[in-house]
């Protein structure tokens, strides 16, 4: 008789406990544990997944496979097998048969899923408990549509969007893996029973064994675009759902605006523009709101207002169904607030826009509602995001980020609030504001991230670094200022 080798386990790990797994496909269950092996196996288990070898696909050759290891390898007290098996089409007898060998052996695992193991991928997608009794009874008998396609398998498509047996991002449902070994465990009421009499899946005993106290510190927030398992602050909300994370979702609709340019640029889809804005709203704003910003300080002049409004109108231009009334007056209502000081001049901007007779009898109340929401969040120091487009437009328009127009109109504010200071008291204060606000660690916001201001503000992060020439940029502005 030919004596048993041992069994290579995992390099550097002194007692790997070995998981084999036997399985009817030769690849779904396959592609499914390769994933799991690579991702969430607990650091001292050694998974090994046997490959199928013939086109035999009954339980029977799968104890065969499982038996014929068992006699080449030596199997530890906590090694353990699996046999990964279907349920659908097979007798009973057969079952019971292969189910009885495994109950003798020790080492052995009998791992039904009832119909079969696309169950178990479905269970990470969808809480199969929620179905209605017309839908529970379609996926226990799984049958073939005309297409020869089985309810499971079409189930799965519609879910990802791509499925097959040998081709399907497994990794892509391990972040619910949690959630599917849950379901499984409650869809099986009778656990001393052989496999599972019912609609389930016994796959959760064997995930179990794999991760063991592993599945926590391991699983993440997993983002199919990158591949990587990433904190949950490396998500939006929309983000999240969709397993997209941030800098991707970015990167994903940079690509759509890029696609949309060059098909207008090839003619392919007609040019969309901004509707110019109402005769009426630029002679009210030109005679009865622009004249207020003669009384605010120097950095909140005329020329101010006129910048943000061009800047607002510019930003919209690439969101052509922006209401260009709407923004044209968000823009020069934003600061109005001013008149009663600048502490809470964002919230008294909105009090004033909402109250305007001109305003209330140009605009249903929904869009004075959102016309309010844009100037109250346009605040650079609000760390909220703004609640609607229109107030990452106006936001984005009051953040000119350009070192000279920035530099001076910190030097404005401070000669107007400062007076006692001297030159390098000014000096001192404009640097502490520009690193507070614009620094690397500023509390600055960009909300529009292709837009001007994201690419200029990198570019005086650089500035900031170079003590020279901000000095000089400085001691220019300030006796300009004070000629």
């Amino acid at each position: 008789m030919r004596k048993r080798k041992d069994f290579v386990r995992l390099e550097g790990v002194r007692s790997a406990r070995l998981v084999v797994i036997a399985s009817e496909g030769r690849c779904t269950e396959s592609i499914y544990f390769s994933a799991v092996k690579d991702r969430l196996r607990a650091p001292n288990v050694h998974v090994e997944i046997l490959a199928r070898d013939s086109n035999e696909s009954s339980p029977e050759s799968v104890h065969a496979q499982i038996a014929d290891f068992m006699r080449q390898y030596n199997i530890d007290d906590d090694d353990e097998l699996w046999l990964v098996i279907d349920r659908d089409r097979w007798h009973e007898r057969m079952l019971s048969q292969v189910a009885q060998l495994c109950a003798q052996n020790p080492h052995l695992n009998f791992c039904m899923s009832n119909p079969c193991f696309e169950l178990w991928l479905l269970l990470h997608l969808e809480d199969i408990r929620e179905y209605d009794e017309v839908t529970s009874n379609e996926l226990a008998l799984n049958r073939k549509n005309k297409a020869g396609v089985t309810w499971l398998k079409k189930r799965m498509r519609d879910l990802l969007g791509s499925y097959s047996e040998s081709s399907y991002d497994a990794v892509r449902l391990l972040p619910h893996a949690p959630k599917a070994m849950s379901i499984a465990r409650e869809l099986d009421e009778n656990p001393a029973d052989r496999w599972p009499q019912n609609v389930g899946s016994r796959v959760y005993l064997l995930m179990e064994s794999i991760i063991g106290n592993n599945l926590k510190q391991t699983v993440g927030h997993y983002c199919w675009k990158c591949g990587q398992y990433l904190s949950n602050e490396k998500f939006s909300g929309k983000g999240y759902a969709r397993h997209i994370c941030k800098k991707c979702m970015a990167e994903e609709r940079a690509h759509r605006r890029q696609i949309l340019k060059e098909k207008r640029e090839r003619g392919e889809i007609p040019e969309l523009k901004l509707k110019p804005v109402s005769p009426e709203i630029i002679d009210y704003v030109e005679n009865e709101i622009i004249p207020r910003y003669v009384a605010f300080d120097k950095a909140h002049q005329e020329s101010h207002v006129r910048m943000v409004i061009e800047q607002s109108i510019k930003l919209a231009e690439h969101s052509p169904a922006m209401n260009s009334d709407m923004v044209y007056i968000i823009a020069a209502f934003h600061d109005l607030g001013l008149v009663n000081g600048r502490e809470n001049h964002h919230k008294d901007s909105r009090t004033i826009l909402e109250a305007d007779e001109f305003v209330r009898s140009h605009f249903t109340s929904k869009q004075i509602v959102t016309m309010g929401h844009a100037v109250e969040d346009h605040r650079a120091s609000n760390q909220k995001k703004p609640r609607n487009g229109y107030g990452m437009i106006v936001a984005e328009a009051d953040r000119l980020i350009e070192a000279d127009t920035i530099i001076r109109r910190t030097i404005q504010y401070g000669l107007a609030n400062y007076p006692k200071l001297d030159k390098a008291g000014h000096y001192q204060r404009t640097i502490e504001h520009l690193n507070e606000k614009y620094g690397p660690k500023g509390y600055l916001k960009i909300w529009i991230p292709w837009s001007d201001n994201a690419k200029n503000l990198k570019k005086l992060h650089v500035l900031l670094t170079d003590k020279k020439k901000l000095e000089e940029i400085f001691n220019r502005i300030f006796d300009e200022e004070n000629e």
